[in-house]
């Protein structure tokens, strides 16, 4: 499946809500559960690295606001591990203190992702598959 899926997030959100889809068969919503108003987590473009020729994604995770462990670090990486994320482009920028803040400038595609971990604050997946291009 190969669809076009329209996506709107806030800035400050972690995720973004699903709010078209184009060309989308019954059976393949339904098999990945992507409809108007679903709510998916959405992951940086810049940890995108290739291994032994196959995407995954590395990502330290240096939120200062929302460190790891907190609430709203539980509640994204739980929804990540549902195998669904939004592949998302960003404008990165250093604070005084020297962390890094994003500003979400799009989004790229939504991805199955697999092998779902959390390396002591390292966030990693697997690529599966190109599910939709984010309109």
């Amino acid at each position: 499946m190969k669809e076009t899926i329209g996506c709107r997030g806030q800035q400050g959100s972690w995720f973004a809500t699903v709010t078209t889809v184009a060309a989308v068969d019954e059976a393949a919503a339904k098999e990945y559960g992507i409809e108007p108003g679903t709510s998916l987590p959405c992951v940086h473009s810049r940890f995108w690295v290739m291994q032994n020729g196959k995407p995954e994604h590395h990502e330290p995770f240096l939120n200062p606001d929302h460190p790891y462990g907190s609430e709203k670090y539980i509640k994204y990486f739980d929804a990540i591990k549902k195998g669904l994320v939004i592949l998302t482009n960003s404008k990165w920028s250093e604070d005084n203190d020297g962390h890094l803040h994003a500003t979400r400038t799009g989004y790229v595609a939504i991805f199955k992702v697999a092998n779902v971990r959390d390396d002591n604050g390292i966030l990693e997946w697997d690529y599966v598959e190109r599910i939709a291009s984010c309109i």
